[in-house]
């Protein structure tokens, strides 16, 4: 959500500047593909073909947003590539970006956000995007570290039917500041 709004708002640029900036790591463990059964390890090397010269293995780490962020450097929008890789799955929003369309298509002079302790997950990616894009962020802080793992996967514990959530991915969402990143808002420096 927060890159289409982040387009709608404030343009292709923008949001590419926004997506080069971040780093991002996934982990396909067998956790991973018994919660996501639709998905397998040739599936995901067949979509990232294009783009990646070499195979993902079963518990490999995925350094996904390395291929397309090239692509999304100011003024080399490889949209056949870069952006049908990052959006395929969103053909709807894939096809807007890629007509140009709306781009930018509403600016307002002061976007305001507020955030708030329970300001997590994608309620973070959005705040972060907006913070980045030049908004106004307001309230207290948020429970979310830019740096560090998120995007859990259930598991339930074999032996005690104990219940967890395990990270599958690695976020470094302010990779120059590490008190910004450390910290639980986008706003502290």
């Amino acid at each position: 959500m927060a890159d289409i709004l982040t387009y709608f708002l404030y343009g292709t640029q923008r949001l590419g500047q926004i997506v080069t900036a971040e780093r991002s790591v996934k982990k396909y463990s067998p956790y991973y593909f018994a919660a996501f059964p639709d998905r397998s390890v040739d599936d995901i090397n067949r979509q990232n073909a294009p783009v990646q010269s070499y195979l993902l293995t079963d518990n490999d780490y995925d350094f996904a947003e390395d291929r397309f962020k090239e692509l999304f450097l100011a003024g080399k929008l490889d949209l056949a590539t870069g952006m049908a890789l990052k959006y395929a799955d969103t053909p709807t929003f894939l096809a807007e970006i890629k007509s140009g369309a709306y781009s930018g298509y509403y600016t307002p002079k002061n976007v305001i956000v507020t955030t708030s302790h329970d300001t997590y997950s994608s309620g973070f990616t959005m705040l972060r995007y907006l913070f980045k894009s030049g908004a106004t962020v307001v309230g207290s802080t948020s429970a979310q570290s830019g740096n560090g793992f998120g995007n859990g996967t259930p598991v339930t514990l074999k032996n005690t039917g104990i219940r967890l959530m395990i990270s599958k991915d690695a976020y470094v969402v302010f990779p120059k500041s590490r008190t910004r990143g450390n910290r639980s808002s986008p706003t502290t420096s």
